[in-house]
């Protein structure tokens, strides 16, 4: 069953003191999504990315040896060469990973290699009629919060628009979704906090 995910909004799975060192001059451009204009991080939309596009050099206050395999950063998610992998076994040359050079408190340098991720999956496969969500005001944009007194949050996903996907992101949620193998992996490990509730899948 799949997951629908967060990093744990805790130190120092969101690092502290975060600074990207390096932003490309268009980074929070305006773009197009699947027909429909946002302002966003570029990493949100979709689309793999060149080395050029992304920031490769990032600051933290967070200890270098406090640092989790899967952290958050504003430019988006870092990951060690241990998640980098896995998700290379589970879902071959379909995701972006970057080179990242990360300076931690005190000027020291992570023993870790880290990565920024691009999920390049982006779906629309959030079943709005066999849900129970709400939707965030003035958006398409679906919540599980504020379903109503006495309603409990459910997603339900069509199983054909995500078949054979360890990690993607839908274009109606804003949080990202995990398959049951690559979660218990990241659990099992212990690589990193996620905040996570099943969803469904018909």
């Amino acid at each position: 069953m799949p997951y629908a995910c967060e990093i744990a909004l805790a130190s120092p799975y969101h690092a502290k003191d975060p600074e990207v060192l390096d932003y490309p001059d268009d980074w929070f451009d305006v773009r197009e999504r699947n027909g429909k204009f946002w302002r966003g991080n570029k990493i949100q939309i979709g689309t793999p990315l060149d080395p050029s596009e992304v920031p490769h050099r990032f600051k933290t206050a967070t200890r270098a040896d406090r640092l989790p395999d899967m952290f958050d950063m504003p430019a988006g998610f870092m990951v060690s060469d241990v998640l980098r992998d896995k998700i290379e076994e589970l879902e071959p040359g379909v995701h972006r990973f970057f080179e990242a050079e990360i300076t931690a408190k005190g000027g020291e340098k992570p023993a870790k290699r880290y990565w920024l991720f691009q999920i390049c999956n982006l779906v629309n496969a959030i079943d709005g009629e066999k849900s129970v969500l709400s939707m965030i005001e003035k958006t398409d944009i679906y919540s599980r919060w504020g379903v109503g007194e006495g309603a409990e949050a459910r997603i339900v996903l069509r199983k054909e628009a995500i078949e054979g996907m360890c990690i993607w992101m839908d274009e109606r949620f804003s949080e990202f979704f995990m398959s049951d193998k690559l979660f218990e992996f990241i659990r099992k490990n212990k690589l990193t906090r996620l905040d996570s509730w099943e969803v469904f899948t018909e």
